[in-house]
């Protein structure tokens, strides 16, 4: 913790490993806190091969940090997370994460779930063919969920779902990666990133502001950071690949 004044609190170990033979990552740490001031966290875990991944989560009581529980619980999940959203706790002190699973073929399944009081709900399907989807997820106003995710065909995309997952909206396309180029990472400013951009909070599809990083089939050593924005759109329209308009920066070469 870092105070005003710039001075920081001792270091707490929150746990000490993954497990038999696994390791967690702090690249794959993410933090929040609920209406009460605990923390609760997600972290990235290795299950002793690079290809055996998990993601935990660890909640903050009256008693301290409690033991760690995977997400990925399934049977058929288990060791096999690829991607996953930064934790987010709605109005309600409800624990939200969104992940993706290589299930070994070309189309992997989008879940999202709650977790209350550290108990597991039940795993939405949002897409069940994403290909690595790189989520990031939020709240509108109405404490719905809007998820967005790279889908498997390089689009960027977003659902809104409501606020006890039951349900899941249509998919909304608003950017398509041109024809040699990869999606490899995004964010969706609001007040914190990554978040839906509206001109009015209470209409949370009607702008996007969005950075996305393109990389280069034919040239690991390009990157293109791409800033997309919404141009002119209908109020509280969905938004839509013809409303976006796009600038283009280059880390490494041209276009």
């Amino acid at each position: 913790t870092i105070n005003a004044d710039g001075s920081m609190e001792s270091v707490e170990v929150v746990t000490t490993n993954g497990g038999a033979g696994a390791d967690f990552y702090y690249n794959g740490c993410s933090m929040d806190f609920d209406s009460n001031g605990y923390r609760h966290l997600i972290a990235y875990v290795e299950n002793g091969l690079a290809d055996e991944t998990d993601i935990r989560y660890i909640r903050e009581t009256s008693g301290g940090f409690q033991a760690a529980i995977a997400v990925n619980n399934e049977v058929e999940d288990r060791g096999k997370l690829w991607n996953y959203s930064k934790i987010l706790i709605n109005k309600a002190d409800e624990v939200i994460i969104s992940y993706d699973i290589n299930n070994g073929t070309s189309e992997w399944p989008l879940y999202i779930r709650k977790i209350v009081n550290g108990v597991l709900g039940t795993r939405i399907t949002v897409d069940d063919a994403v290909l690595s989807a790189v989520s990031q997820i939020q709240l509108d106003s109405a404490n719905r969920i809007v998820i967005a995710y790279v889908g498997n065909d390089d689009t960027y995309n977003y659902r809104i779902l409501s606020a006890s997952l039951e349900a899941v909206g249509v998919k909304h396309t608003i950017y398509k990666a041109p024809t040699g180029y990869t999606p490899s990472f995004f964010h969706i400013p609001w007040a914190i990133p990554p978040i839906i951009n509206g001109i009015s909070p209470n209409v949370i599809q009607q702008g996007v502001v969005m950075l996305a990083a393109l990389s280069k089939d034919s040239d690991s050593t390009y990157a293109n950071i791409d800033l997309i924005f919404t141009g002119n759109c209908i109020l509280g329209a969905p938004v839509q690949m013809s409303n976006m308009n796009k600038y283009s920066y280059n880390v490494r070469g041209s276009i």
